[in-house]
């Protein structure tokens, strides 16, 4: 996962020569952002983006290229379409769920949306249960949670819409910020303290930083209206963020 990523990177540097010893790290369940893959390349890590899914015996398109015999196109509202040998032929038992995600001349239908790069390679921009309606604007959460970790002082972040009566959904987002290092540490010996962390009030001058990061990229209806800062991002299995735990943040 790009959150395991993260943390090697930030772990010190015995574990990032570590990585850097391997030929690739390959990374799933979730969109690498381009700060991310800088890092990790400016570290001597070899991070490639994979995606694919249990339909297509896991990963089909590497670093936005899909795989030999492997075709990758954009259906209706930009979902992606995948073709090919590794493709299932359908699900076993269950001819109605068949008949849905798959068409007549053998295309998986996806629940992802995504585009297309200038020189062909495939942009992951989520699943379409994650893509966000406010004032009538469309907004991929994935391209919102890379704009904030973006930032040097985020370590991971969720982004999920809340219910609005004015504007539909409104976006909050959860932060993980980066730990503090306290006046009195030395940052060169590594004494840290991971939960010394600023007190919520004194991070208004991040809030805003944070939210000038998104509109700069994604335009004034992406900027989060909601801002909550957590120690540890909930999770479901191997790195998979618990989304209705991160919409609960929101419920106090």
């Amino acid at each position: 996962m790009p959150t395991q990523l993260a943390r090697l990177l930030a772990a010190g540097p015995e574990a990032v020569e570590a990585a850097a010893a391997y030929d690739a790290i390959v990374l799933g369940g979730a969109r690498l952002d381009d700060e991310l893959a800088r890092r990790a390349a400016d570290a001597g890590v070899h991070a490639v983006s994979s995606y694919g899914m249990s339909e297509t015996a896991s990963g089909c398109v590497y670093d936005g290229f899909p795989l030999e015999g492997v075709s990758v196109r954009l259906g209706e509202g930009d979902r992606i379409e995948l073709s090919g040998a590794t493709l299932t032929h359908g699900y076993r038992l269950r001819p109605d769920l068949t008949a849905k995600a798959f068409t007549a001349d053998g295309w998986l239908s996806t629940n992802d949306v995504g585009s297309f790069h200038d020189d062909g390679s495939l942009v992951v921009l989520g699943r379409i249960d994650d893509m966000l309606n406010t004032g009538g604007v469309k907004v991929p959460a994935a391209g919102v949670e890379a704009a904030l970790t973006a930032h040097s002082q985020v370590r991971a972040a969720c982004v999920v819409a809340l219910p609005d009566v004015e504007w539909g959904e409104r976006i909050a987002a959860v932060i993980v910020p980066e730990p503090a290092v306290p006046e009195s540490a030395d940052p060169a010996s590594g004494d840290e303290a991971p939960g010394d962390r600023p007190p919520p009030q004194a991070r208004g001058d991040l809030d805003e930083e944070l939210r000038a990061l998104v509109r700069e990229r994604l335009g004034r209806a992406a900027v989060p209206k909601l801002l909550r800062y957590v120690p540890e991002l909930p999770l479901i299995g191997p790195g998979k963020v618990d989304r209705a735990a991160v919409r609960a943040v929101f419920e106090d």
